[in-house]
């Protein structure tokens, strides 16, 4: 294991990361071959996984005081999500979780229950994703869906999330985890890679 917990990470999920990356729904968003309804099909999805997580996090910040450290409320994305979505005349209530959804909430509210830092975990994947979304807000413009210059949900930050980055990860790193809780956390940054890439199979075939 490496000298810390972000570098762990990274380290230890490279191989789900890469999968994950070239998965065939990936490749299709990122090169604009995707079909509007199942990019929008795609933000409602992810609407529900973050909003699952997010408010098992801002749950677990009430009384976890390491996740209160190192959770801040300017990583949340569900907002952006919901607007995205509204633009799109989409609204989250009507939204219906796809099976590997379904699973995926399941999966982060039991780890909720019994392995409250393995959400950091998740988060990891998450708020880290927005390193190379920047670029699909052209996606976004492609389909009418956002006006320049406003946040969305792949460029919510500007030029500020390279600042919140380095604070993520200076507080994970700060965190006194224990030997045992770095392996949650591990594992479940493994579980949301592959998560992912199970809903990214469930949006190919149902969109």
């Amino acid at each position: 294991m490496a000298d810390n917990i972000m570098d762990s990470l990274r380290e230890e999920t490279m191989s789900l990361h890469k999968q994950t990356e070239g998965n065939d729904f990936q490749t299709s968003l990122f090169s604009g071959n995707v079909p509007k309804k199942q990019f929008v099909d795609y933000l409602g999805q992810m609407y529900l996984i973050h909003k699952a997580l997010e408010d098992a996090l801002s749950e677990l910040r009430n009384h976890n005081y390491i996740v209160a450290d190192v959770i801040a409320d300017h990583q949340y994305q569900q907002n952006y999500l919901q607007e995205d979505l509204a633009t799109a005349k989409v609204s989250a209530k009507d939204l219906k979780p796809l099976p590997a959804t379904k699973k995926l909430i399941s999966h982060m509210n039991q780890l909720k229950k019994d392995q409250p830092v393995a959400l950091l975990g998740c988060e990891y994947v998450l708020f880290g994703s927005k390193h190379g979304a920047k670029m699909l807000t052209k996606r976004l413009e492609k389909y009418e869906l956002w006006q320049p210059g406003a946040p969305n949900y792949f460029d919510p930050y500007g030029d500020k999330f390279a600042g919140y980055w380095v604070d993520f990860k200076a507080k994970m790193n700060a965190a006194k985890f224990s030997q045992s809780e770095q392996a949650q956390i591990i594992q479940g940054a493994k579980d949301m890679f592959s998560s992912l890439s199970e809903v990214f199979e469930d949006l190919l075939v149902t969109s």
